[in-house]
């Protein structure tokens, strides 16, 4: 399976792929809880002095789960593929009871289309513990004054 990726600087067009690919994720899983509890989304932000410029955007649009997030709860992932699998793993499965979400290669295909959207970037996921949840995860890209997320919130 392949997803096509999207351009993160066209997520402003109503009918811009990142637009078609954010409704498409939203539209994917066969369970209900993935529609409530993964997110994904494009953000773009005022350029500044270190991390609290993206921080403070993706704060301000999930500021119920991230209010208390700071940029010590998020550390760097090497690579993009390196980051794919990892981002992939939490599209398979859920944490907190293995339950399958979407199947691996599907799994796999999202996870690598997002990562590859986001060529170039600076990868970064949650390294735990920053919100209330008893599992929760969130990766992000940043790239020029985009951001692309995925936040994860599993058990409550």
């Amino acid at each position: 399976m392949e997803v096509p990726c999207f351009d993160p600087f066209d997520h402003d067009e109503a009918n811009g792929t990142t637009s078609s690919w954010l409704t498409a994720f939203r539209n994917l899983a066969p369970h209900e809880a993935w529609l409530t509890d993964t997110i994904a989304g494009v953000l773009e932000f005022e350029y500044g002095e270190g991390d609290e410029q993206w921080l403070a955007a993706l704060k301000a649009k999930e500021d119920t789960v991230l209010a208390t997030a700071g940029t010590d709860d998020f550390e760097e992932v090497p690579d993009k593929d390196a980051f794919a699998a990892l981002l992939a793993t939490f599209f398979h499965k859920t944490q907190a009871y293995d339950t399958v979400l979407l199947t691996e290669d599907v799994a796999r295909a999202w996870a690598s289309s997002f990562a590859n959207s986001m060529e170039g970037a600076r990868f970064m996921r949650s390294n735990g513990g920053i919100v209330d949840h008893t599992f929760e995860e969130c990766f992000v890209a940043v790239i020029g004054n985009k951001l692309a997320y995925v936040l994860i919130v599993d058990e409550d």
